[in-house]
C-alpha cells in the first residue's frame, strides 16, 4: 500500500459511494467536486483499481468498489474510535478515574 493515501481518501470513496454522486457527495464534503475527483481518481490510481463506473448521469459502483466499500468504512470507524480514544477525558471525568 503506498504512503500516498489517506483517511481523507477513504472518506472522499465512502461519501461518493453513498451519493452515488460526485456533486452531492461534494457539497457534504463541504469540498469542490473537482476537488473531490481528483481525490477519488488518486485512490484509484494508487490502488490500481477503478471503484466507479461513471456516466453523465449517475455514479456507480464497480465490483471492485463494491468489495472495497466494506474495508473502507471498517476503517473510516476504525480511525474515527482511536482518535476518540486518544482526546483526554473532561477534568469531571478524570476524577472518578483517580
Amino acid at each position: 500500500m503506498s504512503s500516498n493515501l489517506s483517511i481523507r481518501h477513504l472518506r472522499a470513496f465512502r461519501e461518493v459511494a453513498q451519493c452515488g454522486s460526485f456533486t452531492q457527495a461534494a457539497q457534504r464534503l463541504h469540498l469542490t467536486q473537482s476537488t473531490l475527483t481528483a481525490t477519488v481518481k488518486q485512490l484509484e490510481q494508487e490502488i490500481g483499481l477503478t471503484l466507479f463506473d461513471r456516466t453523465t448521469r449517475r455514479v456507480v459502483l464497480t465490483r471492485e468498489g463494491q468489495q472495497f466499500r466494506s474495508v473502507a468504512e471498517r476503517l473510516i470507524s476504525d480511525f474515527d474510535t482511536a482518535i476518540t480514544d486518544l482526546r483526554p477525558l473532561p477534568a469531571s471525568n478524570r476524577a472518578r478515574w483517580l
